[in-house]
């Protein structure tokens, strides 16, 4: 019977760069003020204003976390005059998230929240995001025959 050969011999450069990617999404992850923010607009796109609200975080944080989920492919934008609306269109990212915050929202129970609305919502929008097993990655607008015609941040400037 014949054995595989082991991945790490087969391609160490190919296993390194894969590691460094895997720990750049975790990196994403490890700041509990985007964690917030992605909670925010997992459920529904939301401006920055409506994103800092729901965080409590204020808006030069809130711009500044967009900035880097948008240029490393986790979120993006669209604008609508002066605003800007953020989602998720990472959703492997976005089920990672889900995952490690179910414990999370077992565990805040009304009971243990003190109250707090902000918290609460943030449950409330993780529920319906694990209801549904996954946040949309397309607006309505961006269906089938609508050919792009909503206006998309294209770059990675100007929040």
């Amino acid at each position: 019977m014949e054995t595989q050969p082991d991945p790490v011999d087969i391609c160490p450069v190919m296993l390194e760069k894969r590691f460094k990617q895997i720990a750049q999404r975790f990196k994403l992850l490890s700041d509990p003020s985007r964690l917030q923010i992605l909670s925010a607009i997992c459920n529904q796109e939301r401006n920055v204003t409506e994103i800092c609200k729901r965080t409590r975080l204020n808006q030069a944080n809130v711009s500044k976390h967009l900035q880097l989920l948008k240029c490393s492919g986790v979120v993006a934008c669209r604008r609508v005059g002066n605003c800007r609306y953020y989602r998720i269109i990472d959703n492997d990212l976005l089920s990672l998230c889900a995952k490690s915050l179910l414990e999370i929202e077992q565990l805040s129970l009304p009971s243990h929240t003190g109250g707090d609305i902000h918290v609460q919502n943030s449950i409330q929008d993780y529920a319906g995001l694990l209801a549904n097993r996954a946040c949309y990655s397309r607006l309505p607008s961006d269906g089938p025959g609508s050919a792009g015609t909503s206006p998309t941040c294209q770059s990675c400037s100007g929040d």
